[in-house]
């Protein structure tokens, strides 16, 4: 799963969508990895102090934290493209993955992420 936002990093419904597709999923015996952007959640909530694990029911969690902060998610929106996150984002959806789903991708690469 790739998407903008996951819990606890999150301020709605499609973040909650997500989280629990990939829980019903890993009930059903699939693995399942979330990609997402905490930067992208600290544009809104930047003194919030949550933690949240890396692998929960099963999924697991990469979070994407770049030491440019706030201007990480910033770069993606106006330019479309994964811009500094493009390190961590190409190894985890260049592996071999059966399927790939995209979830509110607007802070996270938008466009370019696809082939």
């Amino acid at each position: 799963m790739v998407t903008t936002f996951y819990p606890p990093y999150h301020f709605g419904g499609d973040a909650t969508y997500v989280k629990a597709l990939s829980e019903h999923l890993v009930a059903r015996g699939h693995e399942v990895t979330v990609v997402h952007c905490e930067n992208a959640f600290r544009l809104q909530a930047r003194n919030s102090e949550i933690a949240g694990p890396e692998q929960e029911n099963g999924v697991r969690v990469h979070r994407i934290r770049k030491r440019a902060g706030l201007l990480s998610p910033l770069i993606t929106q106006q330019l479309g493209v994964p811009g500094l996150k493009s390190g961590e984002i190409a190894p985890d959806i260049c592996q071999k993955f059966d399927v790939v789903n995209f979830h509110n991708i607007s802070l996270i690469g938008g466009p370019a992420l696809f082939p």
